[in-house]
C-alpha cells in the first residue's frame, strides 16, 4: 500500500492509504482501453512479466483476435467480454427493425 500525502487546513498534512492492484478487473467498463490502439477493451489478460510479476494487459476485440494464440499461451488469466459486442449489435438491430422486417 502506498501513502500519499494529503493537505489539510486544520491539522496539517496527513497520509491516506491507497490500495494499488495489479489484478485484472472483474469486468471491463467503457473507460478500459486497448493498450495497443486506445479503442474500448473487451479482453483483459494477466501476463507474467518476470520480476515485475503479473501485468494486466487490455485488448480491443480486433487486437485480441489478431494475437489470440500468443496471448492465450502467455496469459495466466483472461477475462473475455467480447459477447457484449454481439449483444450490442443484436439490440441495435431490434431497435432499427422492431417488427423483424
Amino acid at each position: 500500500m502506498k501513502k500519499i500525502p494529503v493537505s489539510s487546513h486544520d491539522a496539517g498534512p496527513r497520509s491516506v492509504a491507497v490500495r494499488v492492484s495489479s489484478l485484472a478487473p472483474a469486468t471491463l467498463t467503457h473507460a478500459d482501453r486497448c493498450d495497443r490502439c486506445g479503442a474500448r477493451a473487451y479482453v483483459a489478460a494477466m501476463i507474467g512479466a518476470g520480476r515485475a510479476g503479473l501485468v494486466a494487459m487490455l485488448f480491443c476485440a480486433h487486437h485480441f483476435r489478431r494475437w489470440e494464440d500468443g496471448i492465450r499461451d502467455a496469459a495466466v488469466q483472461i477475462i473475455d467480454e467480447r459477447f457484449q459486442l454481439e449483444q450490442g449489435v443484436a439490440a441495435q438491430k431490434r431497435a432499427d427493425y422492431p417488427n423483424g422486417n
